[in-house]
């Protein structure tokens, strides 16, 4: 079987509004892009499966699918809770139970839907640093040595991501206050983002930086604990990587949280002031020691690894394409 994979997606016979709408957003435009020049490796390749995660990109497959005769599957990783528009699929995958639900209680079709998460690369034993190596970590990224460390790794502004509700209840707290480490792509509003912190943190209380991927999961490693403040994901990719490297995540309580987390997550309704602030007084030292981190790793491994989801990736696409081999 050929599966062609790709991070962007979709269209089934696409109309004038559509063309109009991809000409006014410019990722739109981008995802129209894609999927005509995508065309020249399908022709090439003739998979049996394309598996794509962008909407757009779909519908523009599903269109030049029927107009030049060709065979393949359309498989949509769907990180949002769009309730319809999927008849140009031949398999949406929802990232979460609450996310099946939702679409199913709206009517969707449940042949057309199936419930599977992302896979992380997730070794299977945790890698947790001792004192030591903490310390020199943290010298080499220039962050505090002795201070708690709260971090968030989420695109840098305030409505979807909340960041500055966490600026607010890290300010909130009596000193010495954690330092505050916000880890992810900037955007229009980090700016007020930097003049809130320097405000309520002071200079020397928080650090706002951009960098590398590979560098992430070492500025996870040098903090003592990870905060999601966001109320709406799909399936948060940061909590998980942060809960398999042992870190205590403090979380907005729903469903999402709950699934991604397991037993171990710090919820507690975030859309209220002073929640997060609690939440951050009440995590106790023997929740940061290694063997609770060990526990916070061993669930997100069981159920979020590629060790673990490989064979039901296979399944997947064996069913979608045609070729699962008949008990």
């Amino acid at each position: 079987m050929g599966a062609l994979q790709s991070s962007k997606t979709p269209w089934g016979a696409i109309s004038s509004w559509e063309v109009e709408s991809t000409c006014g957003r410019p990722f739109r435009i981008e995802a129209f892009a894609f999927g005509l020049g995508l065309q020249p490796i399908l022709a090439r390749r003739r998979p049996d499966v394309v598996y794509l995660s962008e909407w757009d990109t779909a519908r523009v497959l599903a269109a030049t699918r029927s107009m030049l005769r060709q065979r393949f599957k359309l498989v949509l990783s769907n990180g949002t809770l769009a309730a319809e528009g999927f008849d140009h699929l031949d398999r949406v995958q929802d990232l979460t139970p609450a996310a099946n639900e939702y679409v199913l209680a709206r009517g969707a079709d449940p042949r057309r839907h199936v419930m599977l998460p992302l896979g992380f690369d997730i070794p299977p034993q945790l890698v947790w640093p001792s004192d030591e190596q903490r310390r020199a970590l943290r010298a080499r990224l220039g962050l505090p040595p002795d201070a708690t460390i709260v971090v968030s790794v989420a695109a840098l502004n305030r409505y979807h991501k909340r960041l500055d509700y966490l600026i607010e209840e890290i300010a909130s707290l009596p000193e010495p206050r954690p330092f505050l480490l916000l880890v992810g792509q900037q955007e229009e509003e980090t700016p007020g983002l930097r003049t809130l912190a320097r405000e309520r943190l002071g200079g020397d209380g928080h650090s706002i930086r951009t960098v590398a991927p590979p560098e992430v999961a070492d500025h996870v490693r040098a903090a003592d604990m990870f905060v999601l403040a966001s109320t709406f994901e799909g399936l948060p990719r940061a909590l998980v990587e942060a809960s398999a490297l042992g870190l205590p995540c403090l979380v907005h309580d729903y469903a999402v949280t709950e699934f991604a987390l397991g037993p171990l997550r710090h919820a507690a309704d975030l859309r209220q002031p002073g929640a997060l602030a609690g939440l951050l007084a009440g995590v106790s030292p023997s929740d940061r020691e290694r063997d609770r981190a060990a526990e916070r790793h061993r669930y997100a491994y069981e159920n979020f690894s590629w060790d673990r989801l490989r064979p039901r990736y296979v399944e997947l696409l064996l069913d979608v394409a045609g070729k699962l081999p008949s008990a």
